[in-house]
């Protein structure tokens, strides 16, 4: 339903999953100094209540959550109006099911605005804290003609010595279904493992244990191919076509998916600011230093010059002006005419 980082697998067909993990931080000075729109992240301090991630029913957040629930928000309203959007998508069933489904599926990727629930609206943006797994894909056809030589064909053999009988068994009543897509495909069973007690009782006393276990390893030595005809009176052309039948029901019911980790090791990244308060105050001090052979005391020469010397100067420009102009002692001398 997601459909963001995901991959098909189809019957008949073998999927190899390759990853590769890439795991980001992002440091508490990035998350206390910016905002989600700034940093290009949203993390949990954000208190972004994303209705998907709220009811905790899906996980913790991530991008392909806030798309979802972008579109449920967005689309769910006008287009399903009769289904609540709050509703938890994997209890929806019949009509509305199919609503949710088709129209709300189409729309994934393309509403980038979520709506909180207490509505603000809320651009989607990947988690700050999160684990990316970039995936290759690589399909072939499944089984191959070495199929027949494994022990994955002997267990859809011994699962189907189960699913031909003409009772109700552990996998269920299968017989119609199996003659109906394969005619000939139980008429085997039926005339070489059902018409042989020994073998019959042997394969059904395995099913009081671990079944398969012990088939595989009673059939790697009792029931190889070589030992077909000696002991279930199987000829060889008889044994091809058995093959070819088996081999046909595992193309339309078989399904290979490896997944693995191609490199042994994660990488890491850690999102940090590019330099704080301090950092640019250092810098800036650094390059006038270097480049100006500026300094402290060069600042407080700057201070002195521009400020200090000034008011000094002032001051004592006036101090002498009022010492030339105040008034003149009497010497005590009279002249007489």
């Amino acid at each position: 339903f997601f459909g963001l980082n995901s991959f098909s697998v189809g019957t008949g067909s073998m999927v190899r999953v390759s990853n590769h993990i890439s795991v980001h931080r992002t440091t508490d000075e990035v998350l206390s100094r910016f905002n989600s729109s700034e940093r290009k992240c949203i993390d949990d301090s954000d208190n972004y209540a994303i209705y998907m991630v709220e009811n905790n029913a899906y996980g913790n957040y991530t991008l392909s959550l806030c798309l979802l629930d972008a579109a449920i928000t967005k689309t769910m309203a006008k287009e399903c109006p009769e289904v609540n959007a709050t509703q938890i998508l994997s209890e929806l069933f019949g009509s509305d099911l199919y609503c949710s489904f088709t129209k709300v599926n189409a729309r994934i990727g393309h509403e980038k605005v979520a709506t909180t629930t207490d509505g603000k609206e809320v651009e989607c943006q990947v988690a700050c804290q999160r684990q990316e797994n970039e995936i290759d894909i690589s399909t072939q056809g499944f089984p191959g003609a070495a199929f027949v030589h494994t022990r994955e064909f002997w267990l859809v053999v011994y699962k189907l010595f189960w699913s031909c009988k003409n009772e109700h068994t552990k996998y269920g009543f299968e017989r119609p279904g199996l003659d109906r897509q394969y005619p000939t495909l139980c008429a085997f069973y039926d005339e070489y493992f059902y018409g042989n007690e020994d073998v019959k009782k042997t394969i059904e006393k395995f099913d009081e244990s671990d079944g398969s276990k012990d088939f595989l390893d009673w059939q790697n030595k009792e029931l190889r191919f070589s030992q077909f005809e000696a002991k279930l009176g199987m000829a060889e052309e008889k044994q091809e076509e058995f093959q070819k039948t088996i081999m046909l029901y595992c193309k339309d019911n078989l399904a290979k998916v490896v997944v693995f980790i191609q490199k042994p090791f994660v990488v890491s990244y850690l999102h940090d600011q590019v330099m704080s308060y301090l950092q640019l105050v250092a810098n800036m001090g650094g390059l006038m230093g270097l480049c100006m052979g500026f300094s402290v005391v060069s600042l407080a020469e700057i201070v002195y010059h521009v400020a200090l010397n000034p008011l000094l100067e002032f001051f004592s420009k006036n101090g002498r002006e009022k010492k030339k102009i105040g008034p003149t002692k009497k010497t005590g001398i009279t002249s007489h005419w």
